[in-house]
């Protein structure tokens, strides 16, 4: 698929569910709450990685997150010891656990600390690399520590 062709299918689902009336029920309405790029990024990756399940259960669990982050994912990542971390140990959404939501925070932490955005990091890889490429790429930098096998499901 073609740069072009791509972005008209995901300009039409924009303009599909990027309305306000779709918006406040769905997950994707804690990303909507921040406004600073990285925080947005953050809360966003974390909301998808549990996006499995009931909407309300979804958004219940994310904001938690966000809360436990005191609502600046980015300071939280960026600056958090992997020690102040251990409270996400207890984190459960459906089958994802703590040992999962931990392992996540670590590999973001990594990333932040290299990169300014994820957003920034990918459009690095876009001068050279094609969609699949450039999610191919992405996933072994969340996965660059070596994963506990559940956290690969």
């Amino acid at each position: 698929m073609k740069r072009a062709e791509l972005k008209q299918i995901l300009d039409a689902f924009v303009l599909r569910y990027n309305q306000k009336s779709f918006i406040v029920d769905d997950p994707i309405s804690v990303p909507h709450e921040f406004s600073r790029k990285q925080d947005i990024e953050i809360s966003a990756l974390l909301t998808s990685i549990i996006a499995w399940g009931q909407r309300k259960t979804i958004i219940k669990n994310a904001r938690s997150l966000m809360q436990m982050m005191d609502y600046e994912p980015h300071q939280f990542i960026k600056h958090a010891s992997l020690s102040e971390f251990k409270p996400f140990l207890n984190f459960v959404h459906r089958t994802l656990n703590g040992t999962d939501c931990f392992y996540f925070l670590k590999s973001l932490k990594r990333i932040y600390t290299q990169h300014s955005s994820l957003g920034d990091m990918i459009e690095q890889w876009a001068h050279e690399l094609d969609f699949v490429q450039i999610m191919s790429r992405f996933r072994k930098e969340i996965f660059y520590h070596e994963p506990p096998a559940r956290v690969l499901k």
